[in-house]
């Protein structure tokens, strides 16, 4: 059976928020995270202030990756934006300095690996190698409407995997 935790949180606060994450994952049995690997896969759709709602909040990111960093993972955050590159959205984000602090790595998902699958259009993909490797992918979508789809929900992020242009063709 899935369950689905809610907690009302009435500003961002990045300790409310690591609290949160910490009571979930505490309840679904997770402890200790030493020697994994997490892949942290926000909405960076370009770069933009987190006050316009575009991307993945960064205090919603700085909790996660505080958490995983707490429980002895070692982080990574990527995607592949549609409008400029994932560096500038860091920046324009202010999560270069808190990202070097907590040594987290930034990929862009470039280096990828075709993937054999048993799809109806497709028979393989290129999947990044982050995320090939990784323990474990931490999707952190942006609750928002999009003019392709009603709601860009946690599927729709996902779609951030695929690098540059080739998502077009997908």
């Amino acid at each position: 059976m899935h369950q689905v935790f809610f907690k009302k949180i009435e500003k961002y606060d990045v300790n409310k928020i690591a609290n949160f994450l910490f009571f979930y994952l505490s309840s679904q049995g997770i402890k200790s995270l030493k020697g994994s690997s997490i892949v942290i896969k926000p909405n960076f759709l370009k770069p933009s202030i987190p006050e316009k709602a575009i991307i993945t909040h960064p205090d919603v990111i700085k909790a996660a990756i505080i958490l995983f960093c707490d429980l002895g993972a070692r982080v990574i955050i990527g995607d592949s934006p549609g409008f400029g590159n994932i560096y500038k959205v860091i920046e324009k984000a202010e999560l270069s300095n808190f990202l070097k602090k907590h040594n987290v790595k930034v990929t862009d998902f470039s280096m990828t690996k075709k993937v054999r699958i048993e799809g109806y259009l497709y028979k393989e993909i290129e999947i990044p190698i982050e995320i090939i490797e990784a323990s474990y992918v931490c999707n952190m979508p942006k609750l928002k409407t999009h003019q392709m789809m009603f709601l860009t929900m946690a599927v729709k992020n996902l779609f951030g995997c695929i690098y540059g242009l080739k998502k077009i063709s997908y």
